[in-house]
């Protein structure tokens, strides 16, 4: 299903991302005992759900909101081992569009050549 509105897309990202258990649970409130860990693919599904969060928050502009996601995926996927190569394939999608978008964002101001901006237009 193709949702048309970015916002509308980032919200049912973010609903489906809740719905996830954490790889890392924090301890019981009530009795301060250590919330037992997912099965394995649970913690893939979390980051590739982070990676398309961060995806949407890239098409809506907010830059800072994506480099959150992207970092928190990262941390997640490095202490993971034999992570499925989709799950690596989204994170690195999504960070080379980030760093694409960030670095012309961040490298063209105030760059200009004879009235044009220099560097490369992104669009997602």
């Amino acid at each position: 299903m193709l949702l048309p509105d970015p916002t509308a897309s980032l919200t049912f990202l973010t609903s489906l991302h809740s719905r996830l258990s954490h790889p890392y649970p924090p301890p019981n409130e009530t009795t301060k005992e250590p919330t037992p860990a997912p099965p394995p693919p649970a913690a893939e599904a979390y980051a590739l759900s982070l990676s398309s969060i961060a995806y949407g928050k890239l098409l809506l502009g907010d830059l800072k909101g994506t480099k959150e996601a992207i970092d928190q995926s990262e941390k997640l996927l490095e202490g993971l081992d034999g992570v499925d190569s989709v799950v690596w394939a989204g994170f690195y999608g999504v960070s080379g569009d980030y760093y694409k978008v960030s670095l012309n964002f961040e490298g063209s101001e105030g760059k200009e050549e004879g009235g044009r901006r220099s560097g490369v237009s992104f669009v997602l």
